[in-house]
């Protein structure tokens, strides 16, 4: 009995002595209000749409709008994933030709400013984009593989916050 007494208060006293835990990340998209998704398309034909390259026969090319509408959010904090139409992450095609993420703004005729690495999840920034993004802004995915089997039909693109972002959010099934 002595025992467990002492261990008890061992313990308490631990309790006591020890650093509190950091405080949680600051809302951030947990609000909801800092990304969410347009409506996606198949974009795959003639003309391919601004992000799309010119000769895609055999392989698809999606389009959907980041529709936030709360501000602005670093690419560092956007990680993109795909989900199955029963709800099951599915990894993206690797090998030679993997998936292509650009990310187009809605500004100087609709640049591609940057792309995200399907296969390491990081991003590559071009010109003088720095890395800043807000709604306006387009994902485009193009599929790497040719032939129906890389089409992501009913499929859904997810964003995945990342460096304190915690959301995760699903766009709706691409068509």
């Amino acid at each position: 009995m002595v025992g467990s007494v002492v261990v008890m208060l061992l313990f308490v006293a631990a309790l006591v002595e020890s650093p509190t835990s950091p405080p949680p990340p600051p809302c951030g998209l947990d609000c909801g209000i800092l990304f969410s998704w347009g409506t996606p398309f198949n974009d795959t034909g003639p003309p391919p749409p601004v992000g799309c390259p010119s000769a895609i026969t055999g392989h698809y090319c999606y389009s959907i709008e980041i529709a936030g509408d709360g501000g602005a959010l670093p690419t560092s904090a956007m990680n993109f994933w795909l989900r199955s139409s029963v709800g099951v992450r599915i990894p993206w095609p690797a090998g030679s030709n993997p998936d292509v993420i650009w990310l187009v703004a809605p500004y100087d005729g609709y640049p591609v400013v940057a792309q995200f690495d399907t296969i390491t999840s990081s991003w590559t920034l071009y010109g003088n984009f720095t890395g800043t993004v807000s709604g306006g802004f387009t994902i485009v995915v193009f599929t790497g593989g040719t032939g129906s089997v890389y089409g992501l039909q009913g499929d859904q693109l997810v964003f995945e916050g990342t460096d304190g972002y915690s959301a995760t959010v699903p766009s709706n099934s691409f068509p």
